[in-house]
């Protein structure tokens, strides 16, 4: 290798590791939290790890990145986007020490094209699982290139211990070997698999204890998708740069095996073990989403373990083509503005998709809330939730069974039957509702729970309930729900508020409401008083089908003046019920029925109540 390339290819190098760390800077003064779901629990898999060992053989955290990420853990949750940072610089100096045979400065467009991809450079800032392994496949590919069999065998041993997709991957590096005659040193694939049987047969009498346990499998609560859903989002997980130059790849790349050359070995490699494991990282996870079934969430995020491979695929291509040309310093320049302008499009379009830095979302303000009720609450209870920043948020230790429990533990009828007096739920609409199939409903029909707060969010147009979180204690049933009819807009009866409704005499049964823009209003519900915990607005009704309409049901609450909450929700044609949670306020409370094209509406039935939870 010449002297003059290698030190050439130093700045580089040098390039990624700086942006490596910029991105860990980004993550450690963003206000806000890029992944608070995975991101969070991989963080404190890390952080708990010493002291529950058992962690560091939980299939979902992977344990390798649960032991690397340990020290990191230490500074905070920034810490695991720190750790990523440094195994992405690895990663651009291990493409870089692929693609600098090609004379030149495509080069530069390694760190460019690696941080440019949106899943990518999503992943190094939220802490996840996905840099690690992508940094494994490229590892890889140059000890193979480089004849070194039985350490790649080895690296690739480890990548189950790092994501699922090794399933992808794991089987072309054992055919490549195979085909290059290395069948003698295929069990070096095993290298850290024995060990982790053993392990599994001395803590849990069970060898294949990390495989069973694969969360992957059989989980059919996230549903499926459209099969091409990750392909339609390949703008927004690669960039549209590596997309354009990955798909040149892949139509170029098989011409280049084919063709007699000096680098044919080369070529094949690059297609063998790094095009098609890509590829079928890709086909897995499709599969996955539109099959059901398989613990597939349709997030794009995933993907990111293939980027690595698609950039060295990418570069390696452009580097062989770019030999065609004549080595004339036009050429070369020609090549240095093109690279260019391939940096500022690949940042651009990045800054298109990303927010940097990280703003506060409305879920971690109204999680951040709980920090201060909590600590007026009891503190020798349990606390159920699922929420991974619950615990976070509170300093529990999620492994701590004594003080936290997860909400699959609450008696799936009863909730309370599986609580001490004054232990406490943190529900939340996000996970607790679909992860815990813990409906909200069966926890307020609980007379043995009280609810303490619930923390909404300002504003919502659809369900509010997936950025909802309700504290409730079970305090022995020293209170009672009384429901009240707010309005029966058939029988004309109402109470705690004075209606104002606009009908007109109708030819059929139903209900028949006039063509104005709020045909139903009730102002100034009266729904607290003292002893009132909280309130529910329950809307039942049917619309008949074949009277098409847009019409929406707002709950408005105001407060001195300024506006508190504003929820807004459909009401479809048919049989609907809609729900809405009131916290606790001394402001006026309003419900309207907005028509926002005036179209003349009929009902079958309209009711509005409200559920309120007040002391005995």
């Amino acid at each position: 290798m010449d002297r003059a390339i290698a030190k050439a290819d130093n700045g580089p190098v040098v390039l990624g590791f700086a942006l490596g760390l910029l991105i860990a800077v980004v993550r450690r003064l963003s206000p806000g939290i890029p992944e608070m779901g995975d991101g969070v629990l991989h963080w404190m898999f890390a952080r708990y790890a010493p002291q529950h060992p058992v962690l560091f053989l939980d299939g979902w955290a992977h344990p390798l990145f649960t032991l690397l990420a340990g020290p990191f853990s230490k500074l905070g949750l920034w810490g695991t986007g720190l750790l990523n940072a440094l195994l992405a610089g690895c990663t651009v100096w291990v493409i870089i020490s692929w693609v600098r045979r090609t004379v030149g400065p495509w080069s530069w467009l390694t760190p460019v094209l690696l941080f440019a991809a949106p899943a990518y450079f999503h992943d190094v800032l939220a802490g996840m699982t996905e840099i690690l392994f992508g940094l494994a496949t490229v590892i890889v590919l140059i000890l193979l290139e480089r004849r070194h069999y039985s350490a790649a065998l080895m690296v690739a041993s480890f990548t189950p211990l790092m994501r699922p997709e090794w399933v992808a991957f794991v089987p072309l590096v054992v055919v490549w070997s195979i085909f290059e005659g290395q069948w003698r040193r295929v069990p070096w694939v095993l290298a850290a698999i024995v060990p982790l049987l053993i392990m599994g047969a001395w803590t849990t009498s069970d060898p294949f204890f990390y495989f069973r346990q694969d969360t992957y499998l059989g989980r059919a609560m996230y549903g499926n998708g459209e099969a091409l859903h990750f392909v339609l989002q390949a703008p927004q997980v690669l960039g549209l740069p590596l997309l354009v130059l990955g798909v040149v790849a892949m139509v170029v790349l098989p011409f280049l095996v084919l063709r007699p050359s000096r680098e044919r070995r080369r070529h094949s490699i690059i297609l063998v073990v790094g095009l098609l494991p890509a590829l079928g990282i890709w086909t897995i996870h499709s599969f996955a989403w539109w099959y059901g079934g398989m613990g597939s969430l349709g997030l794009t995020r995933v993907l990111a373990t293939s980027i690595p491979l698609l950039v060295l695929v990418s570069l390696h291509v452009l580097g062989s083509l770019s030999e065609f040309l004549p080595q004339t310093i036009s050429v070369r320049i020609g090549t240095m503005g093109v690279t260019v302008i391939v940096a500022l499009w690949a940042q651009a379009d990045l800054r298109g998709q990303v927010d940097v830095p990280v703003p506060r979302s409305e879920e971690q303000e109204i999680l951040d809330r709980l920090n201060g009720t909590y600590a007026e609450g009891p503190s020798r209870h349990c606390t159920y939730y699922l929420h991974p920043y619950i615990p976070m948020v509170l300093g529990l230790d999620p492994w701590d069974t004594a003080a936290s429990k997860q909400i699959y533990a609450l008696d799936t009828v009863r909730a309370s039957r599986s609580m001490r007096q004054g232990d406490r739920i943190l529900w939340d609409g996000h996970f607790a509702a679909g992860e815990g199939r813990t409906p909200l409903d069966r926890l307020l029909d609980d007379e043995d729970l009280l609810v303490r707060e619930a923390f909404l969010p300002s504003k919502s147009w659809g369900d509010p309930r997936w950025l909802t979180v309700v504290d409730l204690v079970k305090d022995g049933g020293h209170h009672r729900i009384r429901t009240d009819t707010l309005l029966d807009l058939r029988a004309r009866t109402s109470a705690l508020c004075s209606p104002r409704s606009d009908t007109v005499p109708s030819e059929g049964p139903g209900i028949l409401l006039a063509n104005v823009e709020y045909p139903l209003a009730l102002d100034d519900i009266r729904l607290f008083d003292n002893g009132t915990r909280f309130a529910e607005i329950v809307v039942d009704g049917s619309r008949p089908p074949g009277h098409p309409g847009r019409c929406e049901l707002v709950l408005s609450i105001d407060g001195c003046g300024t506006k508190q909450l504003y929820h807004q929700q459909d009401i479809p044609e048919g049989v609907f019920q809609k729900r809405f949670l009131v916290p606790w306020t001394e402001g006026r409370s309003g419900l309207y029925l907005w028509v926002p094209d005036r179209s003349q509406l009929v009902f079958d039935e309209l009711i509005l109540r409200v559920r309120r939870q007040v002391d005995e």
